[in-house]
């Protein structure tokens, strides 16, 4: 399909339901998103310290009973369950969480003799749920509608990552300057002149954060009951699911000028075979593997050595890789099974080296060039990974909802397992250092 087909298509079919569906994609991953760079406020007043980072990643990777739980329920009580039931129970549970969490997250509880953050804790781990179940419930419901649209999830959820750290960077999270102090010891008559962190008060509360994250997860909820619900959002259902009264059945996909002879050999575009299936599926899983498991742990060990400013420059520029990459993916659509595992290749490369820099941590690799470098390389790296990702899902559109579920749990098992060999490397064996953020 050319680009201005594509562009043309959107347009016809409604702008307002492409805008419904990015602000469903949106709330799938925003308030875990939106914790993860609030960190620098929460550690000061809750106990575990920076350690707070390695709890969460283990209740968020327990959290995946969820999506398992829901996995089962699907395969043995398929005729029983709806997608959009669940979708609705989830999202409800995830602003009822959101909303507490306004509320309880400084609430602390003696707890093997050591106070924890267990208002945090059992909030987190609500919000881990939903979120986590995001890819096994919302990607099937995105089936029901037009191919185009599946695009427009993907930006939403990439802007789940772009929102919370923009409004963090107005927020002043993270800003800070060094300064001198002078430690004195009298007995040997040595003087110490010591760099340390000074962290500057935000321009607002933690808790007005978390109202915005409720927020956002309260308009997906509302988006998507008008998508559920509105006559002129079925209208951009796919035609198999106006003729079948809009079903929970198995959807396939038809292409936009429903002409199969029109389709090109080299698209692609047909079914997959069993073989090319469980290919994308382990390709998939990879993926999930590195970008979502491997890489955000150690971003801080991978730009912290070149300091502060490039630590979030990284952060904030990936973030908004992700939903360009997604925009690209849209206008210039790729079904070439070659071309989709050329791009997650060079992905993999790129990857390679952001954790090579980690692992020199805290000396920087390459410090002439290595700050342009390292954020060079984890803008293309997520843009790289996430063009991937897209473009398999859009194959996955054609095989129907099954294969979409598949594809969602395919995505968090692959997380899941990049989250617990990281855990496993930092935590246990120690195989990272951090650099201090005033080096002397």
């Amino acid at each position: 399909m050319r680009p201005t087909q594509s562009i043309r298509l959107v347009t016809m079919n409604g702008v307002f339901v492409y805008v419904l569906v990015v602000l469903f994609g949106t709330g799938s991953w925003v308030t875990l998103n939106g914790l993860w760079v609030e960190l620098p406020l929460l550690v000061p007043h809750l106990p575990e310290g920076w350690t707070l980072p390695s709890y969460l990643n283990v209740i968020i990777q327990v959290a995946n009973i969820g999506p398992i739980g829901i996995a089962l329920l699907f395969h043995f009580a398929k005729e029983k369950v709806n997608d959009k039931c669940v979708i609705y129970l989830l999202l409800s549970f995830g602003c009822v969480a959101a909303l507490f969490l306004m509320f309880f997250w400084k609430t602390t509880s003696l707890i093997a003799g050591d106070f924890h953050s267990s208002g945090l804790f059992i909030l987190v781990f609500v919000l881990a749920i939903v979120c986590c179940s995001a890819s096994v419930v919302f990607l099937p419901f995105m089936a029901l509608f037009k191919k185009h649209y599946i695009t427009a999830f993907f930006i939403g959820q990439g802007m789940s990552g772009l929102l919370p750290s923009v409004v963090a960077l107005a927020q002043g999270v993270g800003s800070m300057t060094c300064e001198n102090v002078t430690s004195s010891d009298e007995n040997q008559n040595v003087t110490d002149y010591v760099l340390i962190p000074v962290y500057h008060t935000p321009f607002f509360s933690v808790e007005q954060f978390i109202f915005f994250l409720f927020s956002t997860t309260l308009v997906c909820l509302i988006s998507f009951t008008l998508l559920n619900t509105l006559s002129c959002c079925k209208r951009e259902y796919t035609s198999t699911c106006r003729d079948k009264g809009i079903t929970e059945d198995d959807v396939y996909i038809e292409t936009e000028d429903n002409q199969l002879s029109q389709r090109k050999p080299e698209d692609d575009l047909r079914a997959m075979t069993p073989i090319s299936l469980a290919g994308f599926l382990i390709l998939n899983l990879l993926i999930n593997v590195i970008a979502n498991g491997c890489l955000p742990p150690v971003q801080t060990y991978s730009c912290l050595p070149y300091g502060t400013d490039i630590y979030h420059w990284s952060v904030t520029l990936s973030n908004i890789a992700n939903p360009m990459a997604c925009f690209v993916a849209f206008v210039f659509p790729v079904v070439s099974q070659r071309i989709i595992y050329g791009v997650t290749t060079a992905g993999f490369a790129t990857a390679s080296y952001i954790l090579y820099t980690a692992s020199s941590s805290p000396t920087p690799a390459f410090p002439d060039i290595g700050p342009t470098l390292v954020v060079l390389t984890w803008v293309f790296t997520t843009t790289l990974l996430t063009f991937a990702k897209v473009s398999i899902a859009t194959l996955f559109l054609n095989e129907g909802k099954d294969a979409l579920r598949m594809y969602g749990i395919g995505s968090q098992s692959g997380s899941t397992l990049g989250a617990i060999i990281m855990y496993i490397l930092i935590n246990v064996i120690g195989k990272f250092e951090n650099a201090e953020p005033c080096p002397s």
